[in-house]
């Protein structure tokens, strides 16, 4: 995994973190609840599933590499196209993650339950599997991934994934009111699905630029 490559995959870690979403959603009750603690071990949680998404989507990807030739050009269009939909998403529902309440008033829940809790959020939305599947062979051509580079990508998502959901549980009253502002939850949307279109916009690119000797088959 190059530096450029190690660079952009950070950068849409920290995209899809910071979007509104129900892990926020969750953490935020949690920690505003039970406090820091409790709302640390659910975003334990959701970084597990993160990771495990991510090795799952890397495995895959060198499995489907085994049997497909020019695969690399075929998922790096297809993680433009992905992106380009995230953005549109984003865009056309500015307020999607909007803060509206508290959506769960249990208290003193166990660090396992707690812990449970976020990882079943993340493992039962397809979005963050579908984002792995996307990007990951967009960004690593298939045929040099190795297992240092899914052991690399691993720990990027978890070190991308504690920092933003701690800082999240940290600042929990803060987010909280950034994000029952509908003019701060719009401007988040607008920066994160403008900055997953201009991403989207550089693996095409990269796609037509690097395998232009396909269309020539």
């Amino acid at each position: 995994m190059t530096l450029e490559t190690a660079f952009i995959f950070i950068i849409s870690l920290i995209l899809l973190w910071v979007k509104p979403g129900p892990g926020q959603a969750a953490i935020i009750t949690r920690s505003l609840n039970d406090g820091f603690v409790a709302g640390f071990c659910v975003a334990m949680g959701i970084v597990t599933g993160g990771v495990f998404f991510f090795i799952v989507s890397a495995l895959g990807a060198v499995f489907i590499e085994t049997y497909v030739e020019q695969i690399g050009f075929v998922f790096k269009i297809m993680g433009a196209i992905f992106l380009f939909y995230i953005g549109y998403k984003g865009l056309n529902n500015i307020e999607s993650g909007k803060w509206t309440g508290r959506s769960d008033t249990h208290t003193k829940k166990e660090i396992f339950k707690n812990y449970t809790t976020g990882l079943l959020i993340t493992l039962a939305n397809p979005f963050a599997i579908f984002f792995f599947i996307g990007i990951l062979p967009s960004l690593v051509p298939l045929g040099d991934l190795e297992t240092k580079d899914i052991i690399i990508g691993a720990t990027i998502v978890a070190y991308v994934g504690v920092f933003v959901d701690t800082m999240i549980a940290a600042l929990a009253a803060q987010v909280r009111t950034a994000l029952s502002n509908s003019t701060r939850v719009k401007r988040i949307n607008v920066v994160t699905s403008v900055s997953f279109i201009l991403i989207g916009c550089f693996l095409l690119f990269s796609a037509l630029t690097q395998y232009n000797g396909v269309f020539a088959l």
